[in-house]
């Protein structure tokens, strides 16, 4: 099941011809409402019902990734700090993976009604997207794309090369995969009822800011592990009791930073930080809010500050529309760091900082591969990238 790569055949397409289009393509089920009028040979459907579970798959709505256009035809929208609002699938497809461990995710969504002018090299991104942090999504083609399939037009077919290509890029490093979030913060969360949306906006604000962080389920947190982290943020209206919170309180004491609601920890004095008070605990500290927290946005910002940039595991530079995904390798050997861009322009070169020393890296994109020049930064290792278009992974041997 994991290695299914779905594409929801078009309802427009009754000609068993245009089966042609999938012959010698990673492509390998067919996916929709109902099966396709036409005799699929050895390609399995999957009934895919949005009123109902699908077995074996982690199914999520998704949105088209994209920084979101604006009222104004002139413009993108924003948020309070002035960069473009974002919609991505990063998140869900992250939390997918916890929620529902072991099961491949999917995401499902079409292009947008209102913008039929999409043309088919925006597909490839969707594609790439999903693939980097471990997902696919349900391919499916809007009525320029698909006309221009039907048409052979130059520039639809060499997109769908291109989208077949992307999945054979990562199919080349399923590896990948199997990686653990690198990641200095830990993210414990119910992620369902009343902090619901906090928990979830908070994952999805967090890659705007290259905030590396590991989602943990809180009926699982007291036994999970919390090697490699510096901080945790229980995002709870209520604080944890029972093994959960002894588990928490130890961390802090071992010499972590525990940030958690009112009445997480027994503590006393301690300092303004970043709309926070900020006491010691043995010796690590403890940050709980001077009011409730209500605002995602901000308490993505509030707790950077807290945790603090000289703890980033990446940081990026002339990328503000990008979201990143570093992964560890078993061994802690071996980082990769993901960058998808979302602007529907390339963005300036961009460098990447890595918060490790490292010993070689290399460049990977769609079109190939490269040598990295490993400069010395303040931190750790700076790599130039150059521009970004769809996607770029940089991997490090540490």
């Amino acid at each position: 099941m994991p290695e299914l790569i779905p594409f929801r055949w078009p309802a427009e397409w009754k000609d068993p011809s245009r089966l042609e289009l999938l012959k010698g393509a990673p492509i390998n089920c067919l996916v929709g409402a109902t099966a396709p009028p036409i005799p699929q040979g050895e390609l399995p459907f999957i009934r895919l019902d949005d009123k109902a579970a699908t077995a074996n798959i982690a199914l999520r709505d998704g949105v088209w990734p994209a920084v979101q256009a604006a009222t104004k035809k002139s413009g993108a929208a924003a948020g309070p700090t002035g960069d473009a609002w974002v919609d991505s699938n990063a998140w869900v497809i992250r939390l997918a993976h916890v929620m529902e461990p072991g099961k491949p995710v999917w995401v499902s969504y079409e292009a947008p009604v209102d913008n039929a002018g999409l043309g088919p090299a925006a597909f490839v991104k969707p594609v790439m997207e999903a693939e980097a942090f471990g997902g696919r999504w349900v391919m499916a083609l809007n009525k320029t794309f698909r006309e221009g399939l039907e048409n052979r037009s130059d520039a639809a077919m060499s997109a769908w090369r291109r989208m077949m290509d992307a999945h054979r890029f990562f199919a080349a490093r399923r590896a990948w995969r199997e990686w653990r979030p690198a990641a200095v913060l830990g993210v414990i969360s119910t992620f369902a009822g009343e902090g619901e949306a906090m928990s979830g906006e908070f994952l999805n604000l967090a890659p705007r800011r290259h905030l590396a962080y590991r989602a943990m389920l809180a009926a699982e947190a007291a036994k999970a592990t919390f090697d490699g982290l510096k901080a945790i943020v229980y995002l709870e209206n209520e604080a944890p009791k029972g093994e959960l919170r002894d588990r928490l309180i130890a961390f802090a004491k071992s010499g972590g930073l525990l940030i958690g609601p009112k009445g997480i920890a027994d503590v006393a004095g301690g300092k303004r930080v970043a709309e926070h008070t900020v006491a010691s605990l043995g010796a690590g500290r403890v940050a709980i809010p001077l009011q409730p927290w209500d605002d995602p946005f901000t308490l993505v910002a509030q707790t950077h500050v807290l945790v603090g940039h000289r703890e980033d595991v990446v940081r990026v530079w002339n990328a503000s529309s990008t979201d990143t995904f570093p992964q560890l390798d078993a061994a802690g050997g071996k980082m990769v760091v993901h960058l998808v861009p979302y602007a529907s322009a390339k963005t300036r070169s961009v460098t990447l900082g890595i918060g490790q020393r490292g010993r070689m890296a290399r460049i990977l994109r769609l079109e190939g591969e490269t040598s990295a020049r490993l400069m010395k930064g303040p931190l750790g290792i700076e790599v130039e990238i150059g521009d970004l278009e769809n996607y770029a992974a940089v991997e490090v041997e540490l």
